[in-house]
């Protein structure tokens, strides 16, 4: 039962973070996509998955060595995080705080929070890989 409440509540309250991050995520793919044709490199599913999280290679400091902050990379896991990081802290402020004493228990609270944010994550992800297919 207080699990649904999270995975329904928590959900509810993210409905327009998702929409306003969908269309960020939309910019950011499409960046990619153009940068992708511009250097005439393949755009197929596996590639563009594997160069979104392969992340980059150390640098190693050079005369002639410049350093290539990886944007897409930062904004994508940034975007991820402002999603997911605030219903915790929403919960403990406001009514999260009646749910965790009908609980009884803070573990059952937490686990609560776990699954939850396992279904953002999730949810994150898939419309990241929605936009490719």
């Amino acid at each position: 039962m207080y699990l649904k409440y999270d995975l329904v509540t928590g959900t509810s309250r993210s409905k327009y973070r998702y929409i306003v991050s969908g269309l960020i995520l939309e910019c950011i793919c499409a960046i990619f996509i153009y940068h992708r044709l511009i250097n005439k490199e393949s755009l197929n599913l596996w590639d563009i998955l594997w160069n979104l999280f392969a992340g980059t290679l150390p640098y190693m400091k050079s005369r002639n060595s410049q350093f290539k902050l990886p944007v897409l990379i930062l904004m994508l896991q940034s975007l991820l995080l402002i999603l997911s990081g605030s219903y915790v802290k929403q919960e403990l402020e406001g009514i999260g705080q009646a749910a965790m004493l009908l609980m009884g228990s803070r573990k059952k609270w937490w686990d609560g929070k776990v699954l939850w944010l396992m279904e953002q994550v999730i949810l994150y992800y898939g419309m990241l890989m929605g936009y490719f297919v």
